[in-house]
């Protein structure tokens, strides 16, 4: 919802966040992206770490506590080289979005560096603005 206000001579518009009832903020460390042929951007975004076993047995003590391990179950991948890439939430959009995105992460990017040059200040949150250049 918006609400118009006139300020001055200048029409103004107020946009009020909500957040959706399945709103929720997820870890990645990585992306993978593809554009389409409508000219759309898709970026997956995943989580990665080392594969795990699909199940373990563990020992079960006299006291009822759990004991040492027995066995592993297969992991997703046989190899102690292999990894998962879980892919959490992926993202559609189009190119003015995307460049729009990147200035946003652009100015991230800025605050973070000059963070860096300053340690050992508190710096809490920086409100980074809205997308549009």
């Amino acid at each position: 919802m918006s609400d118009k206000k006139n300020n001055s001579d200048n029409l103004t518009l107020t946009f009020h966040y909500t957040h959706a009832v399945d709103y929720a903020s997820v870890y990645a460390n990585g992306a993978r992206g593809v554009t389409t042929p409508h000219g759309e951007i898709i970026i997956d975004f995943y989580f990665e770490r080392p594969s795990i076993p699909k199940h373990q047995v563990l020992a079960l003590t006299s006291d009822g506590t759990l004991g040492i391990k027995i066995e592993d179950g297969p992991a997703s991948s046989t190899k102690n080289n292999d990894f998962d890439r879980r892919v959490v939430t992926g993202v559609i959009m189009d190119h003015k979005t995307a460049l729009n995105i990147r200035n946003l992460i652009n100015r991230a990017i800025d605050v973070l560096e000059k963070r860096n040059t300053t340690a050992g200040q508190n710096h809490g949150s920086t409100d980074l603005g809205e997308l549009s250049a």
